[in-house]
């Protein structure tokens, strides 16, 4: 009968971490239009200056979601921020600025929990491949 019942726990405890995950989304140049996500890289030579448009109804972030920075130099984190929403113009965007010499190992991400439900998404891009897939678009 104990054996039953700690079966039974352990069952009811790997249900409850199932409903806890979050899911992770990588957003590439190639996919942030499917998420109707656009975005604009300025390089000034040693940093460049990134703008994340993302659509958000009514201009403000829906409960539950958060946006951050996390800014690497391979081995060690260097700085890691929450983002503010701005906006201007009708759009919604998120705007840093990143040294060049830390784009291979730094990200954007945008979370977004569902509630009351644990669960949810993180959506994430590599700063590198939005500033490399720029410099190819420009003539």
């Amino acid at each position: 009968m104990k054996r039953i019942a700690s079966l039974f726990a352990c069952l009811l405890l790997s249900a409850s971490i199932a409903a806890a995950f979050i899911l992770d989304h990588e957003v590439t140049p190639d996919n942030a239009k499917d998420r109707k996500w656009s975005v604009s890289v300025l390089d000034t030579g040693e940093t460049s200056v990134f703008t994340f448009f993302i659509p958000f109804e009514g201009g403000v972030l829906p409960e539950g979601t958060a946006a951050g920075l996390s800014v690497s130099d391979g081995t060690q984190l260097v700085s890691r921020a929450m983002l503010q929403l701005q906006t201007a113009d009708d759009r919604t965007f998120f705007r840093f600025s990143v040294g060049n010499r830390f784009l291979a190992h730094s990200e954007f991400s945008l979370t977004k929990i569902h509630i009351p439900h644990p669960s949810g998404d993180t959506y994430w891009a590599n700063l590198k491949r939005f500033a490399e897939a720029r410099k190819k678009e420009s003539p």
